[in-house]
């Protein structure tokens, strides 16, 4: 009869919203006497799930009534109830009432890597400028695993772009974890440069930075931004691509010089003067005697 008594009152229980799960609960009654015995969250969860047939989100309510920390419940969801990260986080977030920041700690905390933090965050549709600053925050992780992890959770190339220049990464620094991280071509590149708001000359400079050649920045400036020639030029120039280029009038005014320093120069003539000696001598070698 008891036992009768306990599934007629459980299935009442499951009925019921989670927030009516408190301590005086029978069940909550029964994990507070298993928690005082020493037994961990994931051996409490283990009884709730095998035994109770409790689901994971009221198993954390009574865990949370018991005095688990959000990180012990966290562990439970994970290692019994084989949740993943956006389960775990939506648990989180409604029963423990936690921030995006303290649910990657949590999250961090139980095991999961980087990758699968940041396709939760993609889950939740934050902008990519937030979740590089949330991954930064909580990893301290390098810029190029920042951009390979947002790649990983389907963030495009535009996206982690502006992503990289939000958390504070240099344009050049930027264009160069893109080609790692991308495999990305130099036109890809500079759209994605002005996608995010950088200007011909910033992008100018990156293509300096990756060794993109003057004639082929000079043609990506044209058809991304729709430049000028000589919006172009000063671009070009302020990239520097233009130190120590030689103009072509400049050659051609030193070719014209050298040639005609070269016509003009003519073969020195040699004279001679003929010599007479007075009456009565004769030259003798070049002299009079």
């Amino acid at each position: 009869m008891k036992t009768i008594a306990f599934s007629l009152f459980l299935l009442i229980f499951l009925a019921l919203p989670s927030t009516m799960v408190n301590a005086e609960t029978p069940v909550s009654r029964l994990v507070a006497t298993m928690k005082s015995a020493g037994n961990s969250s994931i051996q409490i969860a283990t009884h709730l799930k095998n035994v109770l047939h409790i689901p994971p989100q009221v198993a954390a309510e009574i865990l949370k009534v018991a005095g688990f920390r959000a990180s012990d419940v966290a562990s439970a969801l994970k290692n019994v109830f084989s949740l993943g990260t956006t389960n775990i986080a939506d648990i989180l977030r409604n029963v423990f009432n936690h921030t995006d920041t303290r649910i990657i700690s949590i999250l961090k905390q139980i095991g999961f890597k980087i990758n699968a933090i940041a396709s939760w965050l993609k889950s939740t549709n934050i902008h990519a400028e937030d979740a590089a600053a949330l991954l930064k925050t909580n990893f301290r992780p390098t810029n190029f695993v920042i951009a390979k992890s947002l790649k990983a959770a389907g963030w495009g190339i535009n996206a982690v772009t502006k992503a990289l220049l939000f958390i504070g990464v240099t344009a050049n620094e930027a264009g160069s974890i893109l080609v790692r991280a991308f495999s990305a071509k130099d036109e890809a590149i500079a759209w994605a440069l002005k996608v995010s708001g950088q200007s011909i000359n910033k992008v100018a400079a990156v293509l300096k930075h990756l060794g993109v050649t003057f004639q082929r920045a000079s043609d990506l400036l044209k058809s991304v931004f729709n430049a000028t020639d000589s919006a172009t030029e000063n671009a070009l120039a302020y990239a520097d691509y233009l130190i120590n280029k030689p103009s072509t009038r400049s050659i051609s005014k030193s070719t014209k010089t050298t040639n005609f320093r070269l016509k003009s120069k003519k073969p020195i003539k040699q004279h001679s003067s003929k010599i007479v000696c007075s009456k009565g001598k004769k030259l003798v070698n070049g002299k009079c005697i």
